[in-house]
């Protein structure tokens, strides 16, 4: 019986996501089992089909919800910098930048804060 492998980017063909997430969730210890063969990432076909099967979730799915867990981290460090103190107040992280928008006068204008911030 032949090993089928899959690179990177077949593989981000075949489950719609970018190459990108496939390298974040090796990163993170996500996903399908990898070899690493002289600087190249394949991934063996059987164990995409067992990692298919045992997720119990689509992997458009999963691809959703590892970037809202990348987007909420991005919130989490605006609200952080534009509202200090104000994140494990018990109020949802989206509710306080919400709020910060709100008050600065749109998004742009927050965003414009939370850059100039960061830049100092």
């Amino acid at each position: 019986m032949e090993v089928v492998h899959f690179n990177q980017k077949q593989l981000a063909a075949r489950w719609n996501i970018s190459e990108a997430s496939l390298e974040r969730w090796r990163s993170e210890g996500v996903g399908p089992m990898f070899l690493k063969i002289r600087g190249r990432v394949l991934y063996r076909h059987v164990d995409i089909e067992a990692y298919e099967e045992s997720s119990g979730v689509e992997v458009e799915h999963a691809a959703l919800v590892h970037e809202a867990v990348r987007v909420d981290r991005v919130m989490h460090d605006l609200v952080i910098a534009l509202v200090p103190g104000q994140v494990g107040s018990g109020k949802p992280v989206i509710a306080i930048f919400a709020q910060r928008i709100e008050k600065s006068g749109g998004l742009r204008r927050t965003l414009t804060v939370f850059f100039e911030k960061r830049g100092r």
